[in-house]
């Protein structure tokens, strides 16, 4: 397995941040799939050292695989990983993954 790296996480969240929002959103459909591929990227770059992260990750995917129209809270998420360094480097506990950046459950 990959040893994580939350830097790589965050290029990859980025960039599918970025790609969703401004390739796809100004009409370019098929750049969906570059953004499913960094989503994907970033799930592996955590996957062995924190796997809920991953999974979310994971749901992140699959909500835009099924829907290319919805966001996932990119920004939130940014944040989030943010304090999950900032924690590993202070040697603190990691903080739970907040309720409010998990995507809505399918009706």
């Amino acid at each position: 397995m990959h040893e994580a790296c939350y830097d790589c996480v965050k290029k990859h969240v980025s960039q599918a941040m970025v790609i969703h929002e401004e390739e796809v959103g100004l009409g370019y459909p098929e750049h969906i799939y570059r953004v499913i591929g960094h989503l994907a990227e970033a799930s592996r770059e955590c996957f062995e050292a924190f796997p809920e992260m991953a999974e979310l990750l994971r749901k992140y995917r699959l909500m835009v695989m099924e829907d290319p129209t919805t966001y996932p809270d990119y920004t939130e998420f940014l944040i989030y990983l943010d304090a999950v360094i900032a924690a590993e480097d202070a040697e603190v506990p990691v903080p739970k993954i907040p309720p409010e950046i998990e995507p809505e459950e399918p009706a």
